[in-house]
C-alpha cells in the first residue's frame, strides 16, 4: 500500500469493518508501530521522529474519549500545554480554536459530561486542531450524530478547508462523497481504490442510469429493448392496477449516448412517460463494486 496526501486536501478513508482503517490512522499518528512500511511527514519518518507526529498531526479517535468532569475550556488548555504550546500563547490560541468550532459562547464553561454528542465531537475536533497541525486525522467523527449535527460538522470542515489537510475515516459514505476531494478504499489491509469520485466512477461503474415510470403494456417495453439492444435494462416495478412499469436503463457515461437515450425514449410513441430520473453511481455504489471485485479476484487465487 502506498499513497501520498497533499497540503490542503480532504481525504476520505473507506473500508469494511476490519479493513485496517483505524490501525492505519493510528500508525500515521505515531500511536502504533508498524510491522513494515514507512509513514513520513515532510519526508521525515514518524517512527524515527515521534516529535514529528506530535507537532504536525492532530488526531481525534473513534468514539472521542474525553474526561467527563473537566470543563471544555480547561480541558483544551490542558491539552494545549501537553502539545507544547507556549504558556503565554495558550489562552489566545485555545480561545481562537473554540471560536472556530463554535464552542466559545455555547460550551467553554460547561462540563464535558453535560454536552450533547454533537458538541463532544466539536471538542474532539478542537483538540485535534490545537497547535495548528499540518494534518488532522478524524476517525469516525460523525458516528452517533443526528442529521442536524452531521450538517454542522460538515460546515465545520468547510470552514477549515484549505487551511488544514484532513484525513477522515467514516462509514457514512454520503458524508465522504460530499466532504472529500479524494477517496481511498481499503480492504483487508490493502489499498484497492484511490481517486476522486469522478475518477472512481470511470474505473468501477462507467454508466448512468435513467429510471422511467411508464404507462404501457409490458410487450411495448420488450419491443423497445429489442429496438435498442446496446443498452442494459432492468424492470424494477410493475403496478398492474395502474397499468404502469418502472424501467431502469443503464448506458455509458458519454454525452453522445446520453443524447441518444433521451431522444429514443421520448420518440417512442407506444408508452406514456409519467416520471423520469437520471442518476450517476453514488460512492456507495462504487464502494460495493470495488470491494466485490476485490473479493472475486482473491477467490480466483484460492
Amino acid at each position: 500500500m502506498s499513497f501520498s496526501v497533499h497540503p490542503g486536501e480532504v481525504i476520505g478513508f473507506l473500508g469494511p469493518n476490519g479493513a485496517g482503517k483505524s490501525t492505519l490512522l493510528k500508525i500515521m499518528a505515531g500511536l502504533l508501530e508498524a510491522n513494515a512500511g514507512r509513514v513520513a511527514v515532510f519526508g521525515k519518518s514518524v517512527a524515527e521522529n515521534p516529535r514529528i507526529a506530535s507537532m504536525n498531526i492532530g488526531l481525534m479517535l473513534e468514539n472521542n474519549p474525553l474526561p467527563q468532569k473537566l470543563r471544555v475550556g480547561e480541558y483544551l488548555r490542558f491539552r494545549a500545554r501537553m502539545k507544547g504550546i507556549a504558556s503565554a500563547e495558550i489562552h489566545r490560541h485555545v480561545e481562537k480554536i473554540m471560536r472556530y468550532c463554535d464552542l466559545y459562547y455555547k460550551a467553554r464553561h460547561r462540563p464535558i459530561a453535560s454536552l450533547s454528542k454533537g458538541f463532544r465531537q466539536r471538542v474532539g475536533v478542537a483538540e485535534a486542531l490545537l497547535g495548528t497541525p499540518s494534518v488532522v486525522i478524524l476517525d469516525e467523527p460523525t458516528i452517533g450524530l443526528d442529521p442536524h449535527q452531521i450538517l454542522l460538522f460538515r460546515q465545520l470542515i468547510e470552514t477549515f478547508r484549505g487551511r488544514y489537510t484532513f484525513i477522515i475515516s467514516s462509514h457514512i459514505l454520503s458524508e465522504i462523497e460530499v466532504l472529500c476531494d479524494r477517496v481511498l478504499i481499503l480492504h483487508q489491509g490493502r489499498l484497492i481504490a484511490d481517486g476522486d469520485v469522478t475518477h472512481l466512477r470511470k474505473e468501477f461503474i462507467s454508466h448512468i442510469t435513467l429510471t422511467l415510470k411508464l404507462q404501457c403494456d409490458a410487450s411495448q417495453i420488450t419491443a423497445f429493448e429489442k429496438k435498442y439492444p446496446q443498452w442494459k435494462y432492468r424492470l424494477l416495478r410493475t403496478d398492474v392496477s395502474r397499468h404502469s412499469h418502472t424501467l431502469a436503463i443503464d448506458f455509458p457515461d458519454q454525452v453522445e449516448e446520453k443524447r441518444a437515450v433521451w431522444e429514443a425514449v421520448f420518440a417512442y410513441d407506444a408508452w406514456k412517460i409519467l416520471e423520469t430520473e437520471e442518476k450517476k453511481p453514488t460512492l456507495e455504489d462504487i464502494f460495493l463494486v470495488a470491494t466485490r471485485r476485490y473479493w472475486d479476484s482473491e477467490s480466483l487465487k484460492l
